[in-house]
């Protein structure tokens, strides 16, 4: 059996149909012998490049890197902000929302067609 036929029975099955033949169904054990003629269209689109766009939490990741250094550090930055220039700080930001912003830059990924179905089912001969 070729790929576009097993697809296009893969689809059928996991049609709407389905869930209403079986709420019709009634409690059992039943003997199937059916032969089913499928016809109609398969259509797979190309494969693109979808963008993936990072988030990342910006308070997470500083609690992360501070969670790195020892409390020495720690204490000599917050000292080093008590007496820094305030155009220091500004200098400081704008270099980390660069560093943000390559981090959350957004990625691309190969993604797979969409496969669309246009189909009919036929039973040919039922025996059950």
């Amino acid at each position: 059996m070729d790929n576009a036929s097993i697809v296009a029975i893969a689809k059928g099955i996991k049609s709407a149909v389905v869930s209403k033949a079986s709420d019709g169904l009634e409690a059992g054990t039943y003997n199937i012998d059916t032969l089913v003629r499928v016809k109609g269209t398969v259509t797979k689109g190309a494969d693109f490049d979808q963008v993936q766009h990072m988030k990342v939490d910006q308070w997470g990741m500083i609690a992360v890197l501070l969670s790195k250094v020892n409390g020495i550090t720690i204490e000599a930055v917050v000292n080093e902000i008590n007496g820094i220039d305030p155009d220091r700080i500004t200098a400081i930001k704008e270099c980390a929302q660069s560093a943000m912003d390559r981090i959350k830059a957004p990625a691309t990924s190969k993604t797979a067609g969409k496969v669309t179905t246009k189909l009919g089912f036929e039973v040919v001969h039922s025996h059950n």
